[in-house]
């Protein structure tokens, strides 16, 4: 049925129909390989567009991330099958030219853009640089956890995120966890019976709680390893881009209709979390195919949360699909391969 749905999908969009003369075709200029770009890339209308995709480092999702941190001691990144990766791959003929490089420059302009001395021309432009911490930094510091074998860490922020850290070495390591919040605030990203259930779990796992204070290295053991989740900085090259509701961006205080920016690179105005940077990456493709109303500006719909909760389980809330509760680890690879 999902396959059909998907099959079908393609001949709406009319992605299957190979007969447009190529040169019909208006050029995609895209930035990045997160979340909000492969929602666009999962959803663009490759008979329309051509797309050249300039990103610093391959897609890592960071379900792989956890599922590798509670099945291998030395912590090596599981290659995890995507299967709607799969499912677009063959339903589509893509028409995309992939340049891996890391950007250090960028100027834009209404038609092209000057990246690392050499300028790209776009009939439009779709930005995800994502923050200006990666997700591959992220597992490349958890590398080194592993590399120096430390046993104490501080995990500084109770967000999604640091949880599910703590949650994955709590086995072989002594966790303390941090944050400015008071017990009152943290976990807001489930319902309070949830919420009660993760301090207890907390509790039973012996992962100390630090609340309601500024973090200073001074106030506790220098030498323990510090993992921060205390939220994302945007990138160093997108601080100067606002962006509208319908996710068109403003570049010195001029709007361009045809840039578009999403994920963790916009500065302000929305959080930031996967659910959010793939929805924006569907919402900017389904744009430029028109598949909806230009004056429609960009809304969330949450999809529910899932959080691994040791023991090769993940605890979901609210989805649409799947009731709440405990599952078992095939639910936790189910979940990062359809949902998000």
């Amino acid at each position: 049925m999902f396959y059909l749905y998907n099959f079908i999908d393609a001949i709406t969009n009319g992605q299957l129909n190979y007969r447009n003369n190529k040169n019909d075709k208006k050029n995609v200029l895209l930035l990045g390989d997160g979340f909000f770009a492969r929602g666009f890339l999962h959803n663009i209308n490759y008979n329309k567009y051509d797309v050249t995709q300039i990103y610093r480092d391959e897609f890592i999702n960071p379900q792989n991330i956890f599922n590798s941190l509670q099945r291998d001691e030395n912590f090596q990144i599981e290659k995890q099958t995507h299967f709607r990766d799969k499912i677009h791959n063959f339903f589509n003929k893509k028409s995309i030219t992939k340049i891996k490089t890391n950007i250090d420059t960028m100027q834009i302009s209404e038609k092209n853009a000057l990246i690392n001395n050499k300028y790209y021309n776009f009939d439009y432009m779709v930005i995800g640089l994502g923050a200006q911490k990666s997700l591959k930094n992220w597992a490349d510091e958890l590398n080194n956890l592993f590399r120096e074998n430390r046993k104490n860490i501080d995990i500084i922020g109770t967000g999604p995120a640091g949880f599910e850290i703590a949650m994955c070495l709590n086995k072989k390591h002594n966790i303390n966890m941090y944050d400015i919040l008071t017990e009152d605030k943290i976990f807001s990203y489930v319902n309070s019976y949830h919420k009660k259930f993760l301090l207890n779990l907390l509790e039973q796992k012996h992962i100390k709680l630090h609340l309601g204070k500024f973090y200073t290295i001074s106030e506790i053991n220098k030498e323990n390893y510090k993992i921060f989740c205390v939220g994302t900085r945007s990138n160093d090259l997108t601080n100067n881009i606002t962006v509208s509701d319908k996710l068109q961006a403003n570049i010195n205080s001029i709007t361009y209709n045809n840039i578009y920016m999403g994920g963790d690179c916009i500065p302000v105005g929305y959080i930031k979390t996967a659910q959010v940077a793939y929805q924006q990456g569907v919402y900017v493709a389904q744009r430029l195919n028109g598949q909806i109303d230009e004056n429609t500006s960009f809304k969330y719909k949450s999809n529910g949360i899932a959080l691994n909760i040791d023991d090769k389980k993940v605890l979901i809330e609210g989805h649409n699909i799947m009731p709440d509760g405990v599952y078992s680890d095939f639910i936790t690879h189910f979940y990062s391969m359809f949902c998000v």
